[in-house]
Order: structure tokens, then C-alpha cells, then sequence
């Protein structure tokens, strides 16, 4: 028999064996007295079956016998009706105490609690290809929910993979009742991205460990790949294990990632607790000490204009090769306002009367390169560009840092709200411009829109500090969560480049060499 060469996924399983599940019943009531049959259900260490390996293809399921490797058995994934991850749940009646037992989804809550400790099982109800076409409904027991999720995934990613190629025409003669292939997705928790994570890291189920999860969710999940992940824990100097005030210890791991995880997306704390298996307060104690440990160490690098990587005259250059006419042009400076709640006292202060809105405001420097060079800020709603500028020293530091050789000065580039220096420019203002004058302003104005793609990326991929409704101001320390979303947005950058870099065709630095 034919089979493909390539394997999505491998897994070491306990086969339990099959049983005919009936034909009329639909979803997870179609493995429910097969499985009772294969599964003892009123005691776990009489389980008995074949030990073997499930492995998921492109065009089927491989179960091979680790005592004789040669026998290898072949499912077509057409003849796949569904598949399921599931766990044995055993009820007591108060009223009769009567016992009664059925298999129900990883993602239920019943399968947590005092049940996680029965094994998971991975189920798949198949149409024989050969001889009298029935269904037959295969029980497998994993070593952990993980594993149990991991095959339904890939078996549903194969499935769907084939459906894509098939041409339409009668292809589903085999099918009967139970098709489409899969089962109800949001009966058997096969969301992906989210939904999965919660189920296998549920509290009530296994610990959350980086290693078992998917590099596509950790990108859509942490925004960074698990080889990243790592390194950052390292680059940042996270410690191993991370012990919080109260005694709480995890990995650095665990700790960086619901860093990540909180900052990706508006959520609450009790969202978290279901992907991390831990408590509210314990969540939130670990991510205020990563958060004060990352600014802490890290945070001048939003400050100060003294690292190596800053290099005004090759920013510069890259910036006059887009057109620019301002040839010692090294950087665009803007003012940012984070919309927040509105705060039960000192309401005026933090009001913006341009924006109708209740802000703190920063002020940033976007380098051409990608990399936000510094970040100043929080000040009240209420402030103008002009006013940020003069608190926040910038101008005696350009002053300082920013020239060539022979002492002239690079300059940085903002909107006319800015005041004029060697070291700051801004557009020509007047009633009646040139058309030199206009032309210039037009020119700059092209260059100049990278500092709003430097906000952006940091609000689409730490949404969290976009998301006015969880920003309190007298509850949350909202300037520190901001300068924290900067910090990691601009470790992205050097990981994976940005709109700004490559418009201006600059490569960041290294990871290594930013953090160092």
C-alpha cells in the first residue's frame, strides 16, 4: 500500500482498537459507545492495547507497531469522517448515586479538575476502503492532552489541505452521515490560534510550556517565534527561574511570554489564567517584575543617543537617496496621544482640547532604520509638541551628539508645531509659500510619514496600549506599559525588519547588537 514519505506529526499511542460506531449518530455522540467498548471506563489501569506510533501525512494516518516495526497499517485520509480529542468523565448522581460516564472534548471544563488525570484519548472514525465499506471508530491514548490536540490538529490541517486540491465532482461517495470530515469545530476546540492554546495549557490540565507550543501560534499569540523567544529571555537578562516578592518562581520562559501575551491584545486577567494555569494575582505579580526588570535594564536605550548602532551620517544618506531635499536629515521627531479612560480626579490635566480626548502624550524619534531612538514622555493631554520638546532636554543632546566631524550639525525633521534649530527643522510656514518652498515641504512630507508607521506597528502588534477601556490612569502604571511595547516593537524590528526599513532600504542591528 501506498503511502506518503512526508510526516506532518508523530506520536507514540496506545491503540485500544476499533469498534462499528452508528451510522445515524453525529459529532462526538458517534464515538461514545465505541469508545465504551474499547475504553474501561470504570477503572484506567486495566487499560490494554497495542503500543505503536500514529503518524499524520498528507494523505492519511500511519499506525505502526513499535514490536514489529514492518506491519504498518494505512488510512486514507478520505476515507477519514472524524477525528476528536477527548477524555473518559465519570458523574455521580446524588439523588440515586448512580455512576455514568461519557467522552467528552479536552475544551470542556468537565474534562478538568479531578478528571485530568484520566488520559487523553485521540479518536478517529474512519470508512473501510476495502471489503464491506463500515465505519469503524479508532481509540488511541495519548501520553498527554497536548499530544491528543496536536493530531487532531494536523489531521484537520490535512484534511483541509485535501479539500483545497479536489476538483468539484462526486469525490464523497464513501461519506454516509458523518461528513464533513471533521466534527463541529467549536464542539471539538479546533480554533487554532486561540481556542487551542486555552486547551492545552488549561489549569485544570497541564502546566503551560513553551516547547509544546506551535510556532504559528506563538507568532499570533507572543507575536515573536519560540527561537526568538528564547533569545530574548536571554538578551534581556531575564533570570531563570524569575522569583517575584511574594516567593512566586517560573521560568523565564513562562514569565516573558505572558509578558508578551498581555500586551498583545486587550485581555483580562482571567482570559490569562486559562492559558498560563495560574492565579490573577500571581499572573499579575510575574508580569509587573518582568515589566520593571526590562525597563530597569533596558530603558535607556530609549533615552540616550550614546550607542553604537546610531549612525546620524549613514541615516542621513539613506533618507536624501528617498528624494529628500534636506540632506543632513537623520530622523523624524512626532508627538503620539494614547487615548485612555477618563480619570475620576485631575480630569483637566490629562485632557487634550485638540483631540476632544483624555491622553497622555510621548514624544519619539523614528530612526530610518525602523528603530524608535527615543522615546520621552508620559506628559499630561494637555501639553503641546513645543512644550514636550523644551521638558524633555532633547535639544542640549542633539546639540551634544549629533555632528559630523567638522561640526556640523545633522538635524532631525518634525511637523510645524516644532521650533527651528541647526539641529531641528520643520516644514516652511507662511500664508503665501514659493513653489520652491512648497515643493520642499512636499518632498519632506513623503519622507517624513515613516514616524507614523513606527506608531502604528507598535499599537498593531502590543494592541494592548491601544485599547483606551483598559488604560486607567490611577489603577495602571500606563506610561511604563507604552515605554515597555517601544522597547519589545523595536526588538522585533531588528528580528524581522519593518515598513520603515524597508522603504528606506536600512537594515536595523542585530538583537545582539541593540540589547548589548
Amino acid at each position: 500500500m501506498e503511502t506518503d514519505k512526508e510526516e506532518i506529526i508523530r506520536k507514540r499511542v496506545l491503540y485500544i482498537g476499533s469498534a462499528v460506531p452508528m451510522e445515524t449518530a453525529e459529532g462526538l455522540e458517534a464515538i461514545q459507545r465505541p469508545l465504551a467498548e474499547r475504553y474501561p471506563v470504570d477503572e484506567d489501569s486495566n487499560i490494554e492495547g497495542i503500543l505503536c506510533f500514529l503518524a499524520v501525512q498528507p494523505g492519511g494516518l500511519t499506525m505502526q507497531y513499535v514490536s514489529d516495526p514492518s506491519r504498518i497499517l494505512f488510512f486514507p485520509i478520505t476515507s477519514l469522517t472524524l477525528c476528536a480529542a477527548v477524555r473518559c468523565v465519570s458523574t455521580v448522581n446524588a439523588a440515586t448515586g448512580e455512576r455514568t460516564s461519557q467522552f467528552v472534548s479536552l475544551s470542556s471544563p468537565a474534562a478538568g479538575g479531578a478528571n485530568s488525570k484520566r488520559p487523553a484519548i485521540f479518536s478517529a472514525i474512519t470508512r473501510r476502503t476495502e471489503g464491506r465499506k463500515v465505519l469503524e471508530c479508532h481509540g488511541f491514548i495519548c501520553s498527554s492532552s497536548t499530544d491528543a490536540l496536536e493530531l487532531v490538529q494536523c489531521t484537520s490541517y490535512a484534511d483541509r489541505s485535501r479539500k483545497g486540491t479536489l476538483q468539484n465532482g462526486d469525490h464523497g461517495e464513501n461519506r454516509g452521515p458523518h461528513s464533513p470530515t471533521l466534527a463541529d469545530e467549536e464542539e471539538l476546540a479546533l480554533s487554532y490560534m486561540e481556542e487551542e492554546l486555552k486547551e492545552m495549557f488549561n489549569r485544570n490540565t497541564v502546566n503551560f510550556h513553551l516547547r509544546d507550543v506551535p510556532d504559528s501560534v506563538c507568532i499570533q499569540q507572543f507575536r515573536f517565534c519560540k527561537e526568538e523567544i528564547y533569545r530574548l529571555c536571554h538578551l534581556l537578562r531575564i533570570p531563570d527561574p524569575v522569583i517575584c516578592s511574594t516567593g512566586i518562581r517560573v521560568s523565564a520562559s513562562f514569565a516573558l511570554c505572558l509578558t508578551l501575551r498581555r500586551l498583545a491584545y486587550p485581555n483580562r486577567w482571567c482570559d490569562l489564567t486559562l492559558l498560563f494555569g495560574r492565579s490573577i494575582s500571581q499572573l499579575s505579580l510575574i508580569f509587573k517584575e518582568v515589566s520593571k526588570l526590562i525597563i530597569d535594564n533596558f530603558g535607556h536605550k530609549l533615552s540616550s543617543l550614546d550607542q553604537a548602532w546610531i549612525d546620524p551620517e549613514r541615516f542621513a544618506q539613506a533618507v536624501a537617496d528617498k528624494g529628500a531635499p534636506l540632506k543632513n536629515c537623520w530622523g523624524f521627531i512626532d508627538g503620539t496621544a494614547r487615548e485612555m479612560t477618563r480619570p475620576s480626579a485631575d480630569q483637566r490635566h490629562v485632557f487634550s482640547g485638540h483631540k476632544r480626548k483624555h491622553v497622555l502624550k510621548f514624544q519619539s524619534i523614528m530612526a530610518p532604520n525602523g528603530l524608535v531612538v527615543n522615546l520621552s514622555g508620559p506628559y499630561a493631554g494637555r501639553r503641546h509638541d513645543s512644550g514636550m520638546l523644551a521638558d524633555s532636554g532633547l535639544l542640549p543632546l542633539l546639540q551634544e551628539r549629533m555632528n559630523d566631524a567638522q561640526g556640523n550639525a545633522f538635524c532631525l525633521y518634525g511637523d510645524p508645531a516644532y521650533p527651528q534649530s541647526y539641529h531641528l527643522q520643520a516644514p516652511f510656514r507662511s500664508v503665501h509659500l514659493t513653489a520652491e518652498e512648497q515643493l520642499f515641504n512636499k518632498d519632506m512630507s513623503s519622507v517624513r510619514q515613516c514616524v507614523e508607521w513606527g506608531f502604528g506597528k507598535v499599537t498593531t502588534l502590543f494592541a494592548f496600549v491601544d485599547f483606551r477601556k483598559n488604560l486607567k490612569l490611577f489603577l495602571q502604571p500606563i506610561g511604563k506599559y507604552y515605554v515597555l511595547a517601544h522597547l519589545l516593537a523595536n526588538c522585533h524590528t531588528c528580528l524581522n525588519g519593518s515598513q520603515t526599513s524597508t522603504y528606506f532600504s536600512l537594515d536595523p542591528p542585530s538583537l545582539e547588537q541593540y540589547l548589548s
